[in-house]
């Protein structure tokens, strides 16, 4: 919770479309509502509220068939049982570069796609974690991660007329 917005932004530069909270209070609708597949939830420094955060999505993230990364402080080693037992499929401990970060979610993001089958991130529209969109039905537009609005050429426009991403991406 306490790197929120440093982690938002490494997201997004990997062409995901995070969603980031401070506070614990519906974290498990959330996820849910959110179709993500991956849970991140940063015990560094936090090590209580981490294993709250933990708790509250881990079964959530399982019955959705995601992956549960946590972040853990250098001399919070000894929570790692803990860490396991209320849910997560994944660890990494500080300190860790950027590029880590990136990686150990894209790791976390492979296990989902093993775990719950390819077609679980196709039937959100998604085809790449680089490039990814998300239509609602009933919609005419649609969201699009920072990667595809770039490659379509509206980045920081919001979302867009499905017809127009057809159009601009050939």
């Amino acid at each position: 919770f306490r790197h929120r917005d440093e982690l938002s932004r490494l997201a997004e530069q990997a062409g995901w479309q995070p969603i980031a909270a401070r506070r614990l209070d519906g974290a498990e609708a959330r996820f849910v509502a959110s179709g993500a597949a991956v849970a991140v939830v940063d015990a560094r420094g936090a090590l209580d509220d981490g294993m709250a955060g933990l708790r509250a999505l881990g079964d959530a993230v399982q019955a959705n068939a995601g992956a549960l990364l946590v972040l853990l402080s250098r001399g919070d080693g000894g929570a790692l049982e803990a860490a396991f037992e209320h849910g997560a499929t994944h660890f990494l401990v500080s300190p860790f570069a950027d590029a880590q970060f990136v990686h150990a979610v894209q790791f976390a993001l492979r296990h989902a796609e093993r775990v719950g089958g390819a077609e679980r991130l196709e039937r959100r529209g998604e085809t790449d974690a680089r490039g990814s969109w998300r239509w609602r039905p009933g919609s005419t537009d649609v969201e699009l991660s920072p990667a595809l609005a770039r490659k379509a050429g509206v980045a920081g426009e919001g979302p867009i007329p499905l017809m127009e991403l057809f159009r601009r991406l050939g």
